[in-house]
């Protein structure tokens, strides 16, 4: 559930985050995704259980540096939007982008 919550605000995020009359509700956005991000370090990847037992543990230690990773990123795309740095965050959206897709490559169970 928490991954749907950063996911629906990610989207309505980077529709909204090249526009400076935004700004104050890109915060309120990235409070959220925040929020569930750190939600999703206490859980571990459904594709754990199909890696086996003697590699499991550095699977969900690589999960979680990645989310420890991207969380990062928010807390600097966040500075963006405080400080009305638009151009920059549409960038750095475009780098956390990346960084979402190849997480899901390696974490993500194949729908």
């Amino acid at each position: 559930k928490s991954m749907d919550v950063l996911n629906k605000a990610w989207r309505k995020l980077r529709k909204q985050a090249a526009d400076p009359a935004q700004n104050a509700s890109s915060l309120e956005l990235m409070a959220a995704i925040k929020v569930a991000a750190r939600e999703n370090l206490k859980y571990t990847p459904d594709l754990a259980r199909d890696i086996p037992a003697d590699k499991r543990d550095k699977f969900i230690a690589g999960y979680q540096e990645k989310m420890k990773e991207t969380i990062a990123a928010f807390d600097r795309l966040e500075a963006l939007f405080k400080a009305g740095d638009n151009p920059a965050a549409v960038d750095l959206i475009t780098k956390i982008s990346a960084l979402q897709k190849e997480g899901h490559k390696e974490y993500k169970r194949p729908d």
